[in-house]
């Protein structure tokens, strides 16, 4: 009986201890522009060092969406010249980036969070 119990237990238990090693995912917008109101258009945006590898391109308007992940620390910009790398910082829901000014200033819930200089290498 006892033997019962524990297989009974132990089956129940499994599917949640399972849950807390699942990584959870965010939907992150990103605002890509040279200058203001100066889209970059095409724009690839991807997860450094991600498996499977994860990215996307900004539309004609500067605007893209990236899956993050909670172990994901670095996004990786690259548009017609040198790549341009950025910490990932959390909680954020947003992030625009302004090539000219070299910055990258992260939003959380609509409120500014942090403002970070880009560090560009040509």
């Amino acid at each position: 009986m006892n033997r019962f119990k524990t297989i009974t237990l132990l089956l129940f238990l499994l599917p949640i201890l399972s849950l807390g090693q699942q990584d959870s995912i965010a939907v992150v917008k990103f605002q890509l522009d040279f200058e203001k109101n100066e889209p970059i258009r095409g724009g690839t945006l991807y997860i450094v060092n991600s498996n499977p590898p994860r990215g996307t391109n900004s539309n004609m308007s500067g605007y893209a969406k990236l899956q993050i992940g909670a172990r994901d620390s670095s996004i990786r910009l690259n548009f017609m010249g040198p790549d341009i790398e950025f910490k990932l910082l959390r909680p954020v829901d947003s992030i625009y980036v302004n090539l000219k000014r070299k910055k990258v200033v992260y939003y959380y819930e609509s409120k500014k969070v942090r403002r970070r200089r880009l560090k560009i290498d040509y």
